[in-house]
């Protein structure tokens, strides 16, 4: 049996190793606080069969201001960036859309935008 892992929880399990001060998940909290938080989600992508499954992931960061949420965004990113073809279930990551201001448009807190496709492996 080939079986692909979830890329949002591979990623979101690296970035809790690699950023364990950032709170992260699949989605955004009630009640965020105006404290960082990281939202990963798949928004589709390809597969390689048997190969390779490309996830589309989209990388949003609310932050008490803009710099932080910025700042953050970036680490994110760089963590990520790192899994770029090493051992392992992760075979590349790709940047497909840089970082972009994007401030929430229901409550206006500051947020960062990005999208990686996130390459895996089956197993």
């Amino acid at each position: 049996m080939i079986v692909f892992p979830d890329a949002e929880a591979l990623a979101l399990a690296h970035l809790r190793t690699a950023l364990p001060d950032l709170r992260g998940g699949t989605e955004l909290p009630a009640l965020a606080d105006g404290r960082m938080f990281l939202v990963v989600g798949r928004t589709g992508g390809s597969m390689t069969w048997p190969v390779l499954d490309t996830a589309a992931l989209d990388l949003e960061v609310w932050g008490p201001d803009r710099a932080d949420a910025h700042d953050a965004l970036q680490a994110v990113l760089g963590a990520l960036l790192a899994l770029d073809r090493q051992p392992g279930p992760i075979a590349s990551v790709r940047v497909t859309s840089a970082p972009q201001y994007a401030p929430d448009a229901i409550t206006g807190e500051p947020r960062w935008l990005a999208s990686i496709d996130l390459a895996t492996r089956a197993t």
